[in-house]
């Protein structure tokens, strides 16, 4: 449908419409592009200040180009206007601590529901994860799906598996490491991989700690 909102935009718009928070600058971009406007809702600018009440939210395309109160933001008269009268929009929420698993079903975790799962945060408003441990190569490629487009959900960040000691407490999603000399290649293949973080668990040896903080 022509000049839909689409849920990427709404994504970009969760994330920085606080960045241009009182800067009621009109950065048009391409003219040719039609202009969404966002208006009559509260602005919270996640700062701690009080909300702005009857704001204005101008995006071009996949770019906000102008926010501000209503009487600071001339809404250009082409533009495709959206009401948000009793609404309020604010920054994207961020989840620090997951283990993105696709969903429960209540006895296990659902991997092949993992674009319902997506979905969801972003209809709660979280539009950043950190997955702080799972399966490296299902975690891996959902990341870079969503990276590239191919599939919608939040930006992920993630450490890959957990890196613990012989008897690793959760051994589907960890690497165990009996010995130093196995960490400096570990640590490549992770870093190759382009893992956020390395996340050491209970399991390691001071030593084999000393030695995964020395090359990570």
């Amino acid at each position: 449908m022509k000049n839909r909102i689409t849920m990427k935009q709404i994504q970009i718009w969760l994330i920085t419409a606080f960045l241009l928070l009182y800067t009621g600058q009109n950065l048009f971009l391409d003219a040719s592009v039609p202009v969404l406007a966002l208006h009559n809702g509260y602005l919270i600018n996640g700062n701690g200040g009080l909300p702005m009440e009857n704001a204005v939210i101008l995006i071009r395309g996949q770019k906000i180009i102008a926010v501000g109160k209503k009487e600071d933001i001339a809404i250009p008269t082409t533009a495709t206007r959206i009401n948000l009268k009793g609404k309020a929009v604010m920054p994207g929420l961020a989840d620090m601590h997951v283990h993105f698993m696709g969903g429960w079903d209540g006895k296990s975790p659902e991997l092949l529901g993992f674009r319902n799962y997506l979905h969801a945060y972003l209809f709660s408003g979280v539009t950043t994860i950190m997955d702080m441990g799972n399966i490296p190569p299902y975690i891996l490629q959902i990341r870079d799906a969503v990276k590239s487009g191919r599939i919608l959900g939040p930006q992920i960040y993630c450490v890959g598996p957990l890196i613990d000691g012989v008897d690793a407490q959760w051994p589907a999603f960890s690497v165990s490491i009996a010995s130093i000399r196995q960490i400096p290649g570990l640590v490549r293949r992770l870093k190759d991989r382009h893992v956020t973080f390395l996340k050491a668990y209970k399991g390691l040896s001071f030593r084999q700690l000393d030695q995964l903080v020395d090359d990570g």
